[in-house]
């Protein structure tokens, strides 16, 4: 993947996405997704903690997006964007992870929500196209587990504070598109 500044000349300054292999076949980085956005990208390395995918699936993620380049699919990149954006503002690395949080928000009444229906929207999507692991990361041998007390209880306050998070940084997004409507 290649990624370069766009025109100087262009409206909103953001980043052009090509194929190393093919750099003719360039989509710029909105068109991709608000969140692909070049300032969006900037936020979303500088923070801590953020979503990101194992080797593996970031492989399978970016053949993805490969064959979709390849094949002019712009409603395919939307569908995996939608799926990697919803992955990130919950912190789901894995399909099991997506259930998780679905019935913390099922236990806060909030099941038919717009949160919710995104989880279940990317778990389909993710799992249909086998780019993400099934397992969760708790349990893995990274320090977490019995020696900690009670970690399952922590790991569902850690769920909730992270949809918290997530759910105020949603509400700030629509604001700031809403502004940006008017």
């Amino acid at each position: 993947m290649h990624v370069a500044d766009n025109s100087a000349k262009a409206q909103r300054d953001d980043w052009v996405f090509s194929l190393a292999e093919e750099p003719s076949k360039k989509v710029s980085g909105e068109r991709l997704g608000f969140v692909y956005g070049k300032e969006m990208l900037r936020r979303r390395f500088d923070r801590e903690g953020a979503y990101r995918p194992t080797d593996a699936s970031a492989a399978r993620i970016r053949g993805a997006a490969e064959r979709a380049l390849e094949l002019n699919d712009l409603s395919e990149l939307s569908r995996l964007s939608s799926a990697l954006v919803t992955c990130a503002k919950f912190d789901v690395e894995s399909i099991e992870e997506f259930g998780l949080r679905m019935a913390t928000l099922e236990q806060r009444g909030q099941a038919g929500g717009e949160g919710y229906r995104r989880l279940e929207a990317a778990r389909d999507y993710m799992a249909m196209n086998g780019l993400m692991p099934l397992k969760t990361r708790y349990g893995d041998g990274d320090g977490r587990g019995a020696a900690e007390g009670n970690s399952r209880d922590g790991r569902r306050e850690d769920e909730r504070q992270r949809i918290l998070a997530a759910e105020r940084q949603w509400a700030q997004q629509d604001q700031r598109r809403e502004r940006g409507r008017r």
